[in-house]
C-alpha cells in the first residue's frame, strides 16, 4: 500500500479477526459479514463516494441488509429492530434525514473493522467520543462511583442505546417522562435532589419568558431592545450549559448556573420594562400635545367666529 498511499492503514485484517464477524468466521460459520458484504465484490468505491455502501449515511442500511433479516440473525438469537430504533433517534435522524455526516452511525461506536458491541465499561467512554464534557460531568458525579457498583453502562441507562431521543427537561425530576424514578422512589434524597434541579430549570425557563414577553410588547411597540436581546440570548446559552450541568447531579451547582442565567433574563426585562415606560411616557406625552392643540385649534375657531360676526355687524349698520 506504501506505493499508492503511505497513510493508508493496513491493520483491516487484523481488527477484522478481533471483530466477532471474524471470530465467527475463525470457527466455521460462513454466514457472517466479510470485506464484500460491505465494499461489494467489483464496484468496490471510495469511502467518500456518496454511492459506496460504507458512505457515512449508507452505513446504516449496509450493517441492516444483515442485522434487520430475522432469518440470518434467528441463530445468533440478535435483536433485528437497531435499524428501525436508529433511524427514529435523534442520531438517525440528523444522519438519514437531515444528511449531517458528523452523525454517529453504527461504526461510529461498535468500529469498523473490528466491528464489536461496546462492554459495560466501554459505552460510556464511547459516548464521550462527541460528549465529552457531558462524560466529564458525569465523572464527578455521585452516579459514578453508583454505576461502577452495580455494573450499569452509565449512559443508556437513561438515554437507551440505538432509540436515544433528544433529552429534554421532563427527563429529570418525579413527573411523567422522569427517567430519575428508575432507581429513586419517592421521598429518597436522590428524587429530590432530581426535583430540585428540575424546579431550578422551570425557574429560569420562566424569567427567560418573562423577558421574552416584555422585549415582544416592546418591539411591537416600535422600541430598540436589540442589546437587551443579547442578554436574553446569554440566559438561553446559560439553560442550555444548565442542562449538562445536570449530569453532575449537584444540586448546588445547577442552582448557581441557573442564577447566573436568571440575572440575564432580568436584565433583558429591565431594559424592556424600562422601553415599554418610555413608551407609556411619549404616549401621554403625545395625548397632552394632542389636547393642546385641539383646545388652541378650537380658541382660534371660536375667536375666528367672534371676528366673523363683528365684521358681518359693521357691514349690517
Amino acid at each position: 500500500m506504501r506505493r499508492y498511499n503511505p497513510r493508508l492503514p493496513t491493520d483491516q485484517f487484523a481488527r477484522y479477526q478481533t471483530s466477532v464477524h471474524g471470530e465467527r468466521l475463525k470457527q466455521g460459520d460462513q454466514s457472517v459479514a466479510t470485506c464484500t458484504s460491505c465494499h461489494g465484490v467489483h464496484p468496490v468505491r471510495r469511502v467518500t463516494d456518496s454511492n459506496s455502501p460504507v458512505f457515512a449515511a449508507n452505513v446504516p442500511s449496509t450493517c441492516a441488509g444483515c442485522h434487520a433479516d430475522t432469518t440470518r440473525m434467528k441463530k445468533y438469537g440478535i435483536p433485528t429492530s437497531q435499524y428501525s430504533e436508529y433511524a427514529e433517534s435523534v442520531h438517525g435522524q440528523a444522519l438519514l434525514v437531515r444528511g449531517n455526516r458528523q452523525a454517529p452511525a453504527c461504526n461510529d461506536c461498535h468500529d469498523n473493522h473490528g466491528a464489536a458491541p461496546p462492554g459495560v465499561t466501554s459505552v460510556a467512554n464511547v459516548c464521550a467520543q462527541c460528549h465529552s464534557a457531558t462524560r466529564d460531568l458525569f465523572v464527578r458525579s455521585p452516579h459514578k462511583t453508583a454505576f461502577d457498583t452495580l455494573g450499569m453502562a452509565e449512559c443508556t441507562v437513561c438515554h437507551g442505546t440505538h432509540r436515544i431521543q433528544f433529552p429534554t427537561d421532563a427527563m429529570i425530576g418525579g413527573g411523567t417522562g422522569s427517567v430519575c424514578v428508575q432507581c429513586h422512589p419517592g421521598g429518597s434524597t436522590g428524587l429530590a435532589a432530581a426535583t430540585q434541579m428540575r424546579a431550578s430549570l422551570e425557574n429560569l425557563k420562566a424569567a427567560i419568558a418573562d423577558a421574552d414577553a416584555v422585549l415582544a410588547q416592546a418591539a411591537d411597540a416600535g422600541m430598540d431592545v436589540s442589546t437587551a436581546r443579547l442578554d436574553r440570548d446569554e440566559a438561553n446559552t446559560q439553560l442550555i450549559l444548565t442542562r449538562a450541568t445536570t449530569h453532575a447531579a449537584s444540586p448546588q451547582q445547577v442552582a448557581r448556573s441557573i442564577a447566573t442565567g436568571v440575572t440575564s433574563a432580568g436584565k433583558a426585562k429591565a431594559v424592556g420594562t424600562a422601553a415599554l415606560a418610555e413608551v407609556a411616557f411619549r404616549r401621554r406625552g403625545l395625548s397632552v400635545s394632542i389636547g393642546v392643540i385641539v383646545f388652541v385649534a378650537v380658541l382660534l375657531w371660536l375667536k375666528y367666529r367672534q371676528i366673523r360676526t363683528s365684521n358681518q355687524g359693521g357691514h349690517a349698520t
